[in-house]
Formats: C-alpha cells, sequence, structure tokens
C-alpha cells in the first residue's frame, strides 16, 4: 500500500513547475501544502516516498481540526502531573 496523502495533486503540480523552472537536474524536493489539514511531502523524480498525511483526518500536522501525531508518552506525562 502507498500513501500519496489528501494533496497528492497539489504536490503533483508543485514538481511540475520545480522541474518546468529548475529543469531536470532537480530529482528531490520537499513540498509543503498549508491550508486545512497541511501536509509536507518527500518527492523523488516525482513520486512521493513520504508524506505526513496519515489514514485518518487527525494524523499528520497539528491543524485547526486536527490534533496531529502525538507522542503516546503524553499520557504518562499528563498522569504524572497530576491530570487524571
Amino acid at each position: 500500500m502507498r500513501r500519496y496523502g489528501g494533496s497528492g495533486l497539489a504536490h503533483e503540480w508543485i514538481w511540475q513547475n520545480v522541474r518546468e523552472r529548475l529543469g531536470s537536474a532537480v530529482s528531490r524536493a520537499i513540498s509543503i501544502r498549508l491550508g486545512d489539514h497541511p501536509n509536507v511531502a518527500a518527492l523523488r523524480e516525482g513520486r512521493p516516498m513520504d508524506t505526513t498525511m496519515g489514514f485518518t483526518p487527525v494524523e499528520g500536522i497539528p491543524s485547526h481540526t486536527g490534533c496531529g501525531d502525538l507522542d503516546v508518552s503524553v499520557v504518562f506525562e499528563l498522569h504524572a502531573s497530576g491530570i487524571p
């Protein structure tokens, strides 16, 4: 299974524009889309290698509608600080 993220078309558009402006010398790029659900993708030869977009809306980078990925140890830190 390959993850392209919810912004796959935007990342593809960015890649095409980078290649038009900088030529074929560019083989890798980091594409960043800001919006309701921000997303970052690592591109190699125009193909996504990895993305911050997960399988659910709450995964990835924090946004106004999602908490983003959280370190699982935060539960223990909150408990240790007195928050049940």
